[in-house]
């Protein structure tokens, strides 16, 4: 796993739960799986998901990721 920095994770007072794991991730708790990559700059909102080896390429919406939602693909 690598977050380049600067980063922020936890960023925002939105604590929208993520659709993927609703009774898990509803308290602000962000998740970076094993082997992925956040780009510098890039700032994460709460209740995130960055599923286990995503690359660079799967911030395609820039640096902001908004709390509640998920990066990258399910591998499950």
């Amino acid at each position: 796993m690598g977050v380049s920095l600067p980063a922020h994770v936890g960023h925002s007072d939105n604590n929208d739960p993520n659709p993927e794991l609703p009774a898990r991730l509803n308290t602000g708790l962000s998740l970076v799986g094993k082997g992925s990559v956040v780009p510098a700059g890039t700032t994460l909102g709460r209740n995130v998901v960055i599923h286990p080896y995503s690359g660079v390429e799967a911030f395609r919406n820039g640096k902001s990721v908004e709390s509640g939602t998920s990066v990258g693909r399910n591998l499950r």
